[in-house]
């Protein structure tokens, strides 16, 4: 498998087909220049970062778009989020919980793999905020 660099994969990790998936061909990788509203999460304890760019279309929808560095999970998770919430509104956005993107695994993560998985939640709040009111 191709991984991209700067990248800590575990041999169980390449069994996740999805995650593997979102890994190898991330939804919206990368943050076009002109987005208004971005954030930045990291894990202190392992290095992980997400960075996401809101973008807004005509009317009141949005795309989210990612890019970062770090484990499969943390990655996995900001490629499955983006593809999730495409086209939501701020509305829909302010709605998500960290409990929805966990339910995108499909299966139990360990407490430190949620915090790998939670920082594209927590930017994606960051963003939301940046926008303000709806």
């Amino acid at each position: 498998m191709n991984f991209p660099e700067n990248v800590l994969i575990t041999l169980e990790m390449t069994t996740m087909n999805p995650l593997t998936d979102h890994f190898r061909i991330p939804y919206h990788r990368g943050i076009p220049t002109d987005i208004s509203w971005r954030d930045l999460r990291t894990n202190p304890l392992c290095g992980d970062e997400v960075r996401v760019g809101l973008q807004r279309h005509s009317g009141d929808s949005y795309s989210l778009f990612q890019e970062g560095r770090g484990c499969l999970v943390s990655q996995a998770a900001a490629s499955l989020l983006c593809e999730e919430v495409e086209g939501w509104t701020l509305e829909e956005l302010k709605t998500f919980r960290e409990e929805d993107l966990l339910e995108l695994f499909e299966f139990e993560l360990t407490p430190r793999r949620k915090r790998c998985a939670l920082l594209a939640w927590e930017a994606l709040r960051g963003v939301v905020e940046q926008v303000g009111p709806g």
